[in-house]
C-alpha cells in the first residue's frame, strides 16, 4: 500500500527584499541563508505563492473521484483554495500572500489537500512541508510538491 497521495504544483516568488544580503546579485547567498531556516527579516518581505493543480489524486468518494481543495499554512496564516468537485484533476490558479514581519523568521509551508464532504467531516489525503527557500529564489520558481498520506 503507498503513502503516496498525488502532487500539487505551486508556483511562488517573493515580492518583497530582505535587507539581509547585501549583494542583491549574489543568489546563491540568499538560497544558503533561506534554507537554514532562521532567517532574521530585516524588512517585511511578501511571499505570493499560486496553487495550480494536482495530478496523482487518490477517489475518496465512491463514485471513484475526490472533491479536493488545498491548505497552505505559513507560521500562523492559513489559506485555502476553493473545492473542485469530482475530479482526480484538480485545477485551482489560485493565488494567496503570505506576508512576513520584519524581525520575524521565515518559516516553512505546510501544503495539505483535502476532500470536502457534505455531510460528514472533511477527510485529509495528504500532506508535505516546504522549506520556503525550496520555493522561492531571486525569479519565480514552479514546483511540484509531492504529498504523503497517513497521520495528520
Amino acid at each position: 500500500l503507498s503513502n503516496l497521495a498525488g502532487k500539487i504544483r505551486l508556483k511562488a516568488m517573493k515580492v518583497g527584499r530582505t535587507e539581509e544580503i547585501k549583494n542583491d546579485g549574489d543568489e546563491q547567498a540568499v538560497m544558503r541563508a533561506f534554507q537554514k531556516h532562521a532567517l532574521q527579516l530585516q524588512t517585511m518581505m511578501h511571499l505570493r505563492c499560486r496553487v495550480i493543480q494536482a495530478l496523482d489524486v487518490p477517489a475518496m468518494d465512491d463514485t471513484g473521484t475526490s472533491d479536493p481543495y488545498v491548505v497552505l499554512t505559513c507560521g500562523p496564516t492559513k489559506k485555502r483554495t476553493k473545492v473542485q468537485m469530482k475530479t482526480l484533476t484538480p485545477k485551482w490558479h489560485e493565488d494567496f500572500d503570505f506576508f512576513f514581519p520584519a524581525g520575524s523568521t521565515i518559516p516553512e509551508m505546510k501544503v495539505e489537500m483535502m476532500d470536502h464532504d457534505a455531510l460528514s467531516r472533511d477527510d485529509f489525503m495528504g500532506q508535505a512541508v516546504v522549506s520556503i527557500g525550496g520555493l522561492i529564489d531571486l525569479k519565480p520558481k514552479l514546483e511540484w510538491v509531492v504529498l504523503v498520506s497517513g497521520e495528520k
